[in-house]
């Protein structure tokens, strides 16, 4: 049996084929042929003619469920059209879906120490971290909270977007919701702007691109006051500014606020991660009156220029921020509190065909380009910490 909990006897098939190691990057470059192989033996109780153990392939079926592998595929439901592709090679594994996903699944995984969990992501974005890392200390361990900030400070590095398409449950750690990690969900957003980034473009530093081609905020990991938190400078908007810009179509798939878990319980028990309505919006603003709420810039998304070659049929044309609660008394530390993702296409389009206006306020005169550009009136420099 390999450490990830695989029969090997079952799967010691051609060396092209079957799992060569038993670290879960492996196992990703092959999950698919392997569960395309338990069906057939299901169906015929045999592979090549040699008849199989079924107890084996149910235990085999057992050990992949609880390896996470079957949530991370429900959870990418929405972009596994690219695992009908009968080959991947391991430069596009990645396009299998988000692998974020196997963070959040990572909490069903068996393994010999709880470290594991982090050190199997670690493996698949290809980092050195803890123990493994080039310039640890002799004899220095981990624990799995310090490999957790560590893989998320490079995480946020490496995807300053994509690490922060996620919203947390309730188990998350105070100050922790800054980071990617077994308590957290990974928006629809999430899974459609990895599809829209591995099609048109796949270097590592595709998103930090993206953040800095319109002045997005600029966030890395660092320790404050004893915690890991994430430093940022950038632009925001306040909560209230943005909802009176955009209160005619807040609440809809043009404009979809997400927050962590725990938030819903104050908006009547709103089911985890949906589209919050436009009067619970205006709600989350009146329940933290004596807390500043903002948004921080994050990045706009924008489909590719026409001669990059992507051939993607589905594109986003997103604005992203972070929604961000200032601590009571402190003027530099806010506690993350969700994204929100507005759909500029689809606001531009509703504009056009319904001959749509937005209203002008007492402080944003031109409220589509206060949308497009995330700069100008409406929108100031800001820097502190959030966790």
């Amino acid at each position: 049996m390999y450490r990830d909990g695989t029969h090997r006897d079952l799967f010691d098939f051609q060396s092209n084929t079957h799992v060569q190691s038993g670290t879960l990057k492996d196992i990703i470059y092959r999950w698919h042929g392997i569960l395309l192989k338990l069906r057939n033996i299901r169906i015929g109780h045999a592979y090549q003619g040699v008849k199989v153990d079924m107890e084996k392939v149910n235990a085999l079926e057992v050990d992949i469920t609880n390896l996470g592998l079957l949530e991370a595929m429900r959870l990418d439901a929405q972009i596994f059209k690219a695992l009908e592709i009968p080959v991947v090679s391991k430069s596009r594994a990645l396009r299998m879906g988000n692998p974020l996903a196997l963070l959040k699944a990572s909490h069903q995984r068996q393994c010999y120490e709880i470290t594991d969990r982090a050190r199997g992501i670690m493996q698949v974005f290809d980092m050195q971290l803890g123990e493994s890392s080039p310039n640890v200390a002799p004899g220095k361990k981990y624990s799995l909270s310090e490999l957790e900030d560590q893989l998320g400070a490079q995480l946020l590095q490496r995807y300053p977007i994509s690490s922060q398409f996620m919203v947390q449950s309730r188990l998350c750690q105070p100050l922790k919701s800054w980071r990617v990690s077994p308590e957290m969900s990974l928006t629809e957003e999430a899974h459609l702007f990895w599809r829209e980034k591995m099609d048109s473009d796949t270097f590592m530093d595709a998103e930090v691109k993206m953040v800095n081609r319109f002045g997005g905020a600029r966030l890395y990991a660092t320790t404050f006051e004893d915690t890991v938190m994430v430093r940022f400078g950038g632009r925001y908007t306040t909560l209230e500014t943005f909802y009176q810009v955009t209160q005619n179509v807040i609440g809809t798939a043009r404009t979809a606020l997400r927050l962590n878990q725990g938030l819903h319980e104050e908006l009547q028990n709103k089911p985890f991660d949906q589209i919050i309505t436009a009067d619970e919006f205006q709600r989350l603003h009146t329940t933290r009156k004596n807390r500043n709420i903002d948004i921080l810039f994050l990045a706009r998304i924008q489909p590719p220029s026409k001669n990059s070659g992507a051939k993607g049929q589905i594109w986003c044309d997103w604005g992203v921020g972070l929604v961000l609660c200032q601590e009571s008394g402190r003027n530099d530390v806010y506690e993350r509190l969700g994204m929100i993702k507005w759909d500029v296409w689809e606001i531009k389009d509703l504009m056009k065909t319904r001959n749509m206006k937005f209203q002008a306020t007492r402080e944003i005169s031109d409220p589509l380009s206060y949308l497009q550009t995330c700069n100008g009136p409406g929108w100031t420099k800001i820097s502190g910490h959030f966790g």
